[in-house]
């Protein structure tokens, strides 16, 4: 179920990892594409802590922050990732969450996107 702070959320299957060879101890990229083909996602991912094998399927979410609402209890609007003043965060429901940008966005127009 999509919240107010989710902009994205998609089933994801990992078709590639480390396809230029692995870089880093702890580290792998992968690249998926969501299950209609429509998407694909180059993520970089610690597999000493949440391992990532060819053809696992992924429900990745990206939200604006880990607050459920976006809203600070003040109404202020929430820029930090981690959730203090409730206690209560989207990262309670998925067993791993990462922080951080998008590097780069493709809209190939006739729609597809890279991100």
């Amino acid at each position: 179920m999509r919240g107010p702070n989710q902009v994205f959320t998609d089933t994801l299957v990992v078709d590639e990892v480390d396809p230029h060879g692995k870089k880093f101890d702890r580290v792998s990229r992968i690249i998926c594409n969501s299950i209609d083909e429509d998407f694909q996602i180059t993520l970089d991912v610690n597999t000493e802590i949440y391992p990532v094998t060819y053809n696992d399927k992924l429900l990745v979410v990206l939200a604006k922050s880990l607050s459920r609402d976006g809203m600070e209890t003040d109404g202020k609007k929430r820029d930090a990732w981690k959730d203090t003043v409730t206690g209560d965060s989207l990262a309670d429901d998925y067993e791993y969450v990462m922080y951080g940008k998008v590097y780069q966005f493709d809209d190939k127009g006739s729609g597809g996107a890279k991100a």
